[in-house]
């Protein structure tokens, strides 16, 4: 069928019903909802010409179970469909059947029968578990409190010209609840290790309880955080619910729970690579840009880095005499034997926590950096609606 220029007035006119329409486009898919409803009435007329009227009873056998064959086939499609969209929402961490307990307690459980424990030290550590899901506290067993202190204690190289920390950030690592999908929770936690040393942000964070919240209650403040209408679109995209669950989160949902504490937080995007290779030389002078605006005096917060599948805290750069920056960065995923190693032998080890820009290689990053408090509940209310600052 042709859409053809209209003889009477603007416009063009539809073949089958004659109605008129300025948008053509508009007009194709109205004229395509006609031949579908053509084409179904005539594949109806033709399976009751089989099914109903023929005179030859192998001829409506023979449709009939044609139609059963379709029918099964269509619901092993539809099955396997639902099946793979079901996987490939649990190795995202989204589905409403994931959960962070059972995980925690079947990975000490792969420990013991691994031999990598003993009885004595699993019912320990389930028990510190069931503790820390009860109370919201850590319990620290991932975490290291001296690795930026050694990190800062290590002599400049010789190809280096100048370097720079933040203030003082414990590492956190994942652990048996949280492995594969927690390295957001992780890096907040370092974030506040961070923060709750500086009074005015532990003021607004931590209200007195210095205590490092848990995997399960950094949930339970982002949900918070959704109720009182901070991010709201993101919150839909994860169906309103975290606690208890293996979802991953992002950006979005760290400026979330900070911007709900009043905490004014900044997502910078770096949405496309800058240099060769896929690189961001871009993205490190801002990082270095960042470290050399606070004056000596002056406590510094890290930064939060996110990328696709994963994300890491920043805690310092150094630059080369070639003008090459590296950045210093700690990585939940990062294995606990390694950091040890590390504790005992820094200089040694000290590349560990080092990522040149080849390191650093992917289509897009994202930073939430913290700006300081919000005093007015004007600024407070505008925060609700999360932007970015894109760059370049």
């Amino acid at each position: 069928m042709e859409i053809r220029n209209s003889t009477e007035g603007s416009g063009f006119e539809c073949p089958f019903c004659q109605i008129r329409s300025e948008d053509l486009y508009a007009l194709q898919i109205h004229v395509d909802e006609h031949i579908r409803q053509e084409n179904e009435a005539k594949d109806r007329e033709v399976a009751i010409a089989l099914a109903g009227h023929s005179a030859d009873p192998r001829t409506q056998e023979d449709f009939l179970v044609a139609q059963e064959l379709e029918r099964r086939e269509r619901e092993v499609i539809e099955n396997r469909e639902k099946q793979e969209f079901e996987a490939l929402k649990e190795e995202f961490g989204l589905s409403e059947n994931s959960d962070y307990r059972r995980q925690a307690e079947q990975n000490l459980e792969r420990d013991l029968y691994n031999g990598n424990m003993d009885l004595s030290e699993f019912y320990t550590k389930k028990t510190t578990l069931a503790e820390s899901l009860r109370t919201g506290v850590d319990e620290g067993s991932s975490c290291f409190a001296d690795v930026l202190d050694l990190l800062k204690s290590l002599p400049l190289r010789r190809d280096v010209r100048h370097r720079r920390f933040c203030s003082n950030c414990y590492l956190y690592l994942s652990s048996y609840g949280d492995r594969g999908w927690g390295c957001g929770y992780r890096n907040i936690q370092m974030m506040l290790s961070c923060l709750r040393d500086i009074p005015y942000y532990a003021e607004k964070l931590f209200r007195g309880n210095l205590n490092m919240p848990s995997v399960g209650k950094i949930q339970e403040l982002i949900e918070k955080a959704w109720q009182k209408g901070f991010d709201v679109k993101g919150a839909e995209q994860l169906n309103d619910r975290l606690v208890g669950t293996t979802k991953w989160i992002g950006a979005t949902e760290v400026a979330a729970m900070f911007h709900s504490y009043r905490v004014r937080c900044e997502i910078v995007d770096f949405h496309r690579p800058t240099g060769p290779d896929g690189s961001h030389p871009r993205m490190l002078e801002w990082i270095r840009d960042y470290f050399n605006s606070f004056e000596t005096s002056r406590p510094i917060p890290p930064l939060y880095l996110q990328h696709q599948g994963h994300s890491r805290t920043i805690v310092g750069y150094e630059e080369s005499n070639d003008g090459a920056i590296s950045l210093f960065i700690f990585d939940p995923s990062c294995s606990k034997s390694l950091v040890q190693l590390f504790m005992q032998n820094p200089e040694r080890s000290g590349n560990l926590f080092r990522r040149t820009s080849k390191g650093l290689q992917h289509p897009q990053f994202q930073i939430v950096v913290m700006r300081g408090i919000v005093d007015s509940d004007a600024e407070f209310e505008e925060r609700k609606v999360l932007s970015s600052t894109r760059i370049p």
